[in-house]
């Protein structure tokens, strides 16, 4: 229905320097970033997983966005909507975050200058949902807008309160988050899941309305897409406008 295939950007961006011309061609600051990474020793960034998140950005113009779990994708974000959208009033982007620390890093590489949006950035923890009682857990987020690009990157495991297991261990994440908005997202929005095929199949059992996945293990990356016609005169416009139809 839409211009827009999940299973054409699950495959993009599987060469480090093709992803590397990418975005410096598109005035990405890639040798900063890895510089960066080196500097505060920490974990370098996925050339690949960021070009592909900017692709998409470029192909569906989404004018809010949230994003579980910040890093340096948040700075493609950013710049993308820095680019592209100048009206607080309309555009948004949320930070949804469980570390003071990593939050405040991602956030000292944007140009403040040039933010023209409104950014708002949530310290939040993560509980299990005694709600759904399956094994699940949700950030205890607020949520102030629609978003048209969804990007679930966390939470770390350890960072799940109560969960009971074994320091040493290892539990797969699972997000109940989307499911929990599902039922006002928009028609057309896009969900990207960094990794976290477990959590994948999760809300692909539990999502209630139309959606169209495409998963790419060799990429490691999941995109879903809500496949449903517009509500009326004024998503028409807005899907218009993103060019997605």
């Amino acid at each position: 229905m839409y211009k827009f295939t999940p299973k054409n950007y699950t495959g993009f961006f599987n060469n480090i320097d093709d992803s590397y011309q990418f975005l410096k061609t598109n005035n990405i600051a890639v040798d900063e970033i890895l510089s960066d990474s080196k500097k505060k020793n920490i974990l370098k960034p996925n050339l690949n997983d960021l070009a592909r998140l900017l692709k998409i950005c470029q192909d569906s113009n989404p004018e809010n966005i949230i994003e579980y779990g910040c890093g340096f994708s948040s700075l493609i974000f950013h710049n993308f909507l820095n680019q592209n959208y100048k009206n607080e009033l309309r555009s948004h982007f949320q930070i949804i975050e469980v570390h003071r620390k990593y939050l405040d890093l991602a956030i000292k590489r944007f140009d403040k200058s040039r933010n023209k949006f409104k950014l708002i950035s949530d310290i939040c923890s993560v509980q299990k949902d005694n709600v759904r009682d399956d094994g699940s857990h949700k950030y205890l987020a607020s949520y102030k807008f629609n978003p048209d690009l969804i990007y679930l990157d966390g939470p770390d495991p350890k960072d799940i309160e109560d969960s009971q297991f074994i320091v040493t261990e290892q539990r797969v994440p699972i997000s109940s988050d989307l499911l929990s908005i599902e039922s006002w997202l928009l028609p057309a929005t896009i969900i990207v899941v960094d990794g976290r095929s477990a959590n994948v199949r999760y809300l692909k059992r539990n999502l209630q309305r139309n959606w169209e996945w495409d998963t790419n293990y060799e990429n490691d990356c999941s995109i879903g897409i809500l496949n449903e016609e517009p509500l009326g005169k004024k998503s028409i416009e807005n899907l218009k406008n993103r060019g997605l139809i």
